[in-house]
Protein backbone atom coordinates (compact mmCIF):
# COMPACT_ATOMS: atom_id res chain seq x y z
CA UNK A 1 0.00 0.00 0.00
CA UNK A 2 1.23 3.66 -0.66
CA UNK A 3 1.83 6.59 1.37
CA UNK A 4 -1.41 8.81 0.30
CA UNK A 5 -1.25 12.67 1.04
CA UNK A 6 -4.07 14.77 0.85
CA UNK A 7 -8.17 14.21 0.55
CA UNK A 8 -9.12 12.95 -2.80
CA UNK A 9 -12.12 14.89 -3.94
CA UNK A 10 -11.77 17.83 -1.48
CA UNK A 11 -11.35 20.27 -3.92
CA UNK A 12 -14.20 19.12 -5.95
CA UNK A 13 -16.30 18.96 -3.57
CA UNK A 14 -16.07 22.35 -2.36
CA UNK A 15 -16.30 23.75 -5.52
CA UNK A 16 -19.49 21.94 -5.47
CA UNK A 17 -20.67 23.43 -1.67
CA UNK A 18 -19.99 27.07 -3.20
CA UNK A 19 -22.23 26.26 -5.60
CA UNK A 20 -25.07 24.76 -3.73
CA UNK A 21 -24.31 27.67 -1.34
CA UNK A 22 -25.19 30.80 -4.16
CA UNK A 23 -28.03 29.09 -5.46
CA UNK A 24 -29.55 28.49 -1.96
CA UNK A 25 -29.06 32.34 -1.36
CA UNK A 26 -30.38 32.73 -4.65
CA UNK A 27 -33.41 30.54 -3.52
CA UNK A 28 -33.52 31.82 -0.27
CA UNK A 29 -34.04 35.49 -1.22
CA UNK A 30 -36.77 34.40 -4.14
CA UNK A 31 -38.76 33.24 -0.80
CA UNK A 32 -38.08 36.21 1.07
CA UNK A 33 -38.84 38.25 -1.70
CA UNK A 34 -41.98 36.59 -2.55
CA UNK A 35 -43.25 36.44 0.48
CA UNK A 36 -42.71 39.89 1.48
CA UNK A 37 -44.93 40.93 -2.18
CA UNK A 38 -47.48 38.41 -1.15
CA UNK A 39 -48.03 40.24 2.51
CA UNK A 40 -47.47 43.70 0.79
CA UNK A 41 -50.34 43.01 -1.46
CA UNK A 42 -52.75 41.79 0.96
CA UNK A 43 -52.30 44.15 3.32
CA UNK A 44 -51.88 47.73 1.19
CA UNK A 45 -53.27 46.82 -2.20
CA UNK A 46 -56.18 45.08 -0.29
CA UNK A 47 -55.80 41.76 -2.34
CA UNK A 48 -56.55 39.67 0.68
CA UNK A 49 -57.91 36.73 -1.59
CA UNK A 50 -57.76 33.33 -0.86
CA UNK A 51 -56.11 33.73 -5.01
CA UNK A 52 -53.40 35.52 -4.02
CA UNK A 53 -52.94 33.99 -0.62
CA UNK A 54 -52.31 30.25 -2.77
CA UNK A 55 -50.43 31.74 -5.37
CA UNK A 56 -47.70 33.52 -2.87
CA UNK A 57 -48.08 30.09 -0.65
CA UNK A 58 -47.23 27.98 -4.13
CA UNK A 59 -44.38 30.01 -4.89
CA UNK A 60 -42.91 30.04 -1.21
CA UNK A 61 -43.26 26.44 -1.30
CA UNK A 62 -41.84 25.71 -4.90
CA UNK A 63 -38.93 27.30 -4.00
CA UNK A 64 -38.42 25.30 -0.66
CA UNK A 65 -38.88 22.39 -2.06
CA UNK A 66 -36.35 23.41 -4.69
CA UNK A 67 -34.15 24.29 -1.98
CA UNK A 68 -34.12 20.85 -0.43
CA UNK A 69 -33.54 19.19 -3.51
CA UNK A 70 -30.28 21.27 -4.67
CA UNK A 71 -29.12 20.46 -0.78
CA UNK A 72 -29.86 16.73 -1.33
CA UNK A 73 -28.05 16.88 -4.92
CA UNK A 74 -25.42 18.97 -3.68
CA UNK A 75 -24.35 16.44 -0.67
CA UNK A 76 -24.46 13.26 -2.69
CA UNK A 77 -27.61 11.78 -1.28
CA UNK A 78 -30.22 11.87 -4.16
CA UNK A 79 -30.03 8.76 -6.55
CA UNK A 80 -31.69 10.90 -9.07
CA UNK A 81 -29.30 13.37 -9.55
CA UNK A 82 -29.64 15.87 -11.52
CA UNK A 83 -27.36 16.79 -14.37
CA UNK A 84 -26.34 20.00 -13.16
CA UNK A 85 -22.94 22.41 -12.64
CA UNK A 86 -23.23 20.67 -8.91
CA UNK A 87 -24.09 17.32 -9.52
CA UNK A 88 -21.21 17.35 -12.23
CA UNK A 89 -18.61 18.51 -9.32
CA UNK A 90 -20.02 15.72 -6.89
CA UNK A 91 -19.69 13.20 -9.76
CA UNK A 92 -16.02 14.29 -10.18
CA UNK A 93 -15.85 14.29 -6.78
CA UNK A 94 -16.77 11.08 -6.34
CA UNK A 95 -14.66 9.68 -8.91
CA UNK A 96 -11.16 11.51 -7.88
CA UNK A 97 -11.90 8.90 -4.48
CA UNK A 98 -12.50 6.20 -6.66
CA UNK A 99 -9.03 6.44 -7.87
CA UNK A 100 -7.84 7.49 -4.67
CA UNK A 101 -8.77 3.64 -3.69
CA UNK A 102 -8.00 1.70 -6.72
CA UNK A 103 -4.17 3.41 -6.23
CA UNK A 104 -4.52 2.16 -2.64
CA UNK A 105 -3.64 -1.39 -4.58
CA UNK A 106 -0.35 0.14 -5.58
CA UNK A 107 3.01 -1.80 -4.02
CA UNK A 108 4.36 0.53 -0.83
CA UNK A 109 7.31 2.05 -3.20
CA UNK A 110 4.56 4.38 -4.28
CA UNK A 111 3.38 7.65 -2.97
CA UNK A 112 0.31 9.55 -3.87
CA UNK A 113 -0.34 12.83 -3.33
CA UNK A 114 -4.39 13.75 -3.90
CA UNK A 115 -5.89 16.93 -4.72
CA UNK A 116 -2.16 19.18 -4.99
CA UNK A 117 -3.01 22.52 -5.33
CA UNK A 118 -2.29 23.95 -8.52
CA UNK A 119 -3.00 27.65 -10.28
CA UNK A 120 -4.78 26.24 -13.37
CA UNK A 121 -7.05 23.98 -11.08
CA UNK A 122 -6.12 20.97 -8.76
CA UNK A 123 -4.21 18.49 -9.97
CA UNK A 124 -6.01 15.05 -9.08
CA UNK A 125 -3.50 12.70 -8.15
CA UNK A 126 0.28 12.85 -8.27
CA UNK A 127 1.89 9.23 -8.21
CA UNK A 128 5.64 8.68 -7.46
CA UNK A 129 7.39 5.35 -7.69
CA UNK A 130 10.34 3.11 -9.35
CA UNK A 131 8.59 3.52 -12.90
CA UNK A 132 8.17 7.12 -12.98
CA UNK A 133 6.04 10.22 -11.95
CA UNK A 134 2.58 10.44 -12.93
CA UNK A 135 0.12 13.55 -12.89
CA UNK A 136 -3.37 11.88 -13.23
CA UNK A 137 -6.45 13.60 -14.28
CA UNK A 138 -9.70 12.10 -13.36
CA UNK A 139 -13.28 12.11 -15.16
CA UNK A 140 -16.19 10.78 -14.35
CA UNK A 141 -18.38 10.85 -18.05
CA UNK A 142 -19.59 8.03 -19.66
CA UNK A 143 -20.26 6.41 -22.81
CA UNK A 144 -17.65 5.27 -25.47
CA UNK A 145 -14.01 7.53 -25.24
CA UNK A 146 -12.69 7.31 -29.00
CA UNK A 147 -9.93 9.90 -30.26
CA UNK A 148 -10.59 12.04 -33.74
CA UNK A 149 -8.38 11.74 -36.52
CA UNK A 150 -7.12 15.56 -34.94
CA UNK A 151 -6.01 13.68 -32.08
CA UNK A 152 -8.99 15.05 -29.59
CA UNK A 153 -10.73 13.02 -27.33
CA UNK A 154 -14.62 12.60 -28.09
CA UNK A 155 -17.78 10.67 -25.87
CA UNK A 156 -20.20 8.79 -28.40
CA UNK A 157 -18.39 10.54 -31.08
CA UNK A 158 -18.84 14.26 -29.91
CA UNK A 159 -16.22 16.15 -28.57
CA UNK A 160 -16.06 16.55 -25.12
CA UNK A 161 -17.14 19.85 -23.23
CA UNK A 162 -13.04 20.37 -22.48
CA UNK A 163 -9.88 19.34 -23.88
CA UNK A 164 -8.30 17.51 -21.42
CA UNK A 165 -5.25 16.49 -22.79
CA UNK A 166 -4.40 20.25 -22.60
CA UNK A 167 -5.35 20.02 -19.69
CA UNK A 168 -3.45 17.64 -18.12
CA UNK A 169 -0.43 18.86 -20.47
CA UNK A 170 -0.20 22.46 -18.49
CA UNK A 171 -0.91 20.95 -15.61
CA UNK A 172 2.63 18.88 -16.38
CA UNK A 173 4.38 21.70 -17.81
CA UNK A 174 3.44 23.91 -14.42
CA UNK A 175 5.14 21.30 -12.27
CA UNK A 176 7.92 20.58 -14.38
CA UNK A 177 9.06 24.40 -14.22
CA UNK A 178 7.93 24.44 -10.55
CA UNK A 179 9.98 21.04 -9.65
CA UNK A 180 13.04 23.35 -12.32
CA UNK A 181 12.99 26.37 -9.76
CA UNK A 182 13.79 24.57 -6.95
CA UNK A 183 17.10 23.02 -8.65
CA UNK A 184 16.47 19.41 -9.08
CA UNK A 185 16.73 17.21 -11.77
CA UNK A 186 13.02 16.68 -12.88
CA UNK A 187 12.27 13.04 -14.59
CA UNK A 188 9.78 12.82 -16.91
CA UNK A 189 6.29 12.93 -16.22
CA UNK A 190 3.76 10.92 -17.56
CA UNK A 191 0.60 12.42 -18.13
CA UNK A 192 -2.64 10.57 -17.45
CA UNK A 193 -6.41 10.66 -18.14
CA UNK A 194 -8.37 8.31 -16.48
CA UNK A 195 -12.21 7.50 -17.00
CA UNK A 196 -13.90 5.93 -14.05
CA UNK A 197 -17.37 5.15 -15.85
CA UNK A 198 -16.32 5.31 -19.64
CA UNK A 199 -15.59 2.96 -22.15
CA UNK A 200 -12.58 3.59 -23.28
CA UNK A 201 -10.94 2.79 -26.82
CA UNK A 202 -7.65 4.58 -27.22
CA UNK A 203 -5.17 2.09 -27.06
CA UNK A 204 -2.36 4.57 -27.85
CA UNK A 205 -1.34 7.56 -26.17
CA UNK A 206 -2.50 10.68 -28.00
CA UNK A 207 -0.45 14.06 -27.70
CA UNK A 208 1.80 12.44 -25.32
CA UNK A 209 -1.00 11.36 -22.67
CA UNK A 210 -2.39 7.85 -22.00
CA UNK A 211 -6.00 7.96 -21.53
CA UNK A 212 -7.44 4.66 -19.68
CA UNK A 213 -10.09 3.14 -17.94
CA UNK A 214 -9.78 2.91 -14.18
CA UNK A 215 -9.26 -1.07 -14.47
CA UNK A 216 -6.10 -0.30 -16.20
CA UNK A 217 -4.98 2.11 -14.00
CA UNK A 218 -2.72 0.14 -11.88
CA UNK A 219 -1.21 -1.76 -14.88
CA UNK A 220 -0.31 1.26 -16.85
CA UNK A 221 1.85 3.07 -13.71
CA UNK A 222 3.33 -0.74 -12.51
CA UNK A 223 4.54 -1.58 -15.85
CA UNK A 224 5.71 2.06 -17.16
CA UNK A 225 9.81 1.20 -17.18
CA UNK A 226 11.20 4.61 -16.72
CA UNK A 227 13.37 3.37 -13.51
CA UNK A 228 13.19 6.41 -11.46
CA UNK A 229 15.78 5.24 -8.22
CA UNK A 230 15.43 5.47 -4.29
CA UNK A 231 17.07 8.25 -4.04
CA UNK A 232 15.31 10.04 -7.14
CA UNK A 233 12.20 9.37 -5.51
CA UNK A 234 12.98 11.08 -1.94
CA UNK A 235 14.07 14.10 -3.77
CA UNK A 236 10.97 14.49 -5.84
CA UNK A 237 8.81 13.63 -3.05
CA UNK A 238 10.01 15.79 -0.49
CA UNK A 239 10.15 19.13 -3.39
CA UNK A 240 6.39 17.90 -4.17
CA UNK A 241 5.96 18.10 -0.45
CA UNK A 242 7.63 21.82 -0.23
CA UNK A 243 5.62 22.86 -3.52
CA UNK A 244 2.02 21.91 -1.76
CA UNK A 245 2.79 23.58 1.26
CA UNK A 246 4.27 26.86 -0.57
CA UNK A 247 1.01 26.70 -2.92
CA UNK A 248 -1.69 25.98 -0.30
CA UNK A 249 -0.62 28.98 1.94
CA UNK A 250 -0.24 30.83 -1.65
CA UNK A 251 -4.27 30.57 -2.19
CA UNK A 252 -5.26 30.35 1.05
CA UNK A 253 -3.76 34.11 1.52
CA UNK A 254 -5.27 35.00 -1.89
CA UNK A 255 -8.49 33.83 -0.82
Amino acid sequence: MPFQIGKAGAGTREIARKRALRICLALLALIVISSVLTLTGNKLLHLNTWVTSLLGYLTIGMGIGFLISVIKVSTGKDGKEIETAITRAVKGAKAEEKISEILDGLPKEFAVFNDFPCPMGNIDHIVVGPTGVFVIETKSHTGEITTSPEGKLLRDGKPLEKDFLKQVLDQCFWLKEKMSGRGIKVPYINAVVVFTRAFVKVYQPVKGVRVVNKKWLLNYITETKNNLGIDERRQVFWHLLAIKSTESDAFHSGQ
